[in-house]
């Protein structure tokens, strides 16, 4: 993830990290750590929840060249660079295309996965593999873990595995474990930050496109385009400007 549009007097701060004894990729969401003897006093990937997230790593944190910070013995501090993140700042972030929920029944009009979450009225269903795959789907309303959307020319098998691209205005939402990208799961979110548009990019399109139904419904083929989504979020609960 990273800033959205230009953000004036942003902070790159130079901070003491944490990865645990492993990489912390460029992007991804920075927050205290929270557990005692481990990474309490510096910082790591944040929560599921991105609760107190101070911003954004710029730059690998490569372990197995500089090490972690450990402060339950005193050793010295390694900093990293992290960009931070102030209230009412937006960031952009690629929705996870390896990331799927699975089907277990559709039609033209309706898919339903087990668990999947009531309410996503105004989302995005893409079909990654199956008999639907490269179709999009503009979801209309959704109870009792089936989503009713506009018809789409080939109809999903049980089995098929699609992303949900959250409508514009969920303030539940889900990030990979590595903290950049928005993964998708079945059931609601813990992520706390509000959708403010969602972007569609692939092989013949305008660059970035916001999403809407009228246009983007029932693309066809998306997955021998190059597809990629993004959304464009607000996050909660940060750690600096509180």
């Amino acid at each position: 993830m990273k800033h959205y549009g230009n953000v004036p007097n942003t902070q790159i701060l130079s901070l003491p990290i944490d990865g645990n004894g492993s990489d912390i990729p460029n992007g991804a969401l920075i927050g205290p750590g929270v557990t005692a003897g481990t990474n309490m006093g510096v910082f790591a990937l944040a929560a599921a929840s991105g609760l107190d997230a101070v911003g954004i790593k710029h730059g690998l944190h490569d372990f197995s060249e500089v090490g972690d910070s450990t402060p339950e013995s005193a050793a010295d501090f390694v900093k990293g660079s992290i960009i931070a993140l102030l209230p009412g700042h937006w960031v952009e972030i690629e929705y996870d295309l390896t990331s799927v929920i699975t089907a277990t029944g559709a039609s033209t009009t309706s898919t339903t996965a087990t668990s999947l979450e009531d309410n996503i009225d105004g989302s995005w269903l893409y079909y990654v593999s199956g008999d639907a795959i490269g179709q999009l789907a503009y979801v209309t309303a959704s109870a009792s873990a089936d989503a009713t959307h506009e018809a789409i020319t080939t109809a999903p098998a049980a089995g098929d595995t699609f992303i949900k691209i959250m409508g514009l205005g969920k303030k539940l939402l889900t990030m990979n474990s590595a903290r950049t990208k928005m993964a998708s799961t079945a059931a609601v979110g813990t992520w706390t930050a509000t959708v403010i548009k969602n972007q569609i990019r692939y092989t013949g399109s305008k660059g970035w496109e916001d999403l809407e139904p009228g246009t983007h419904h029932n693309l066809q083929g998306l997955n021998g385009k190059n597809v990629e989504f993004r959304a464009i979020v607000s996050p909660h609960n940060l750690y600096l400007g509180q």
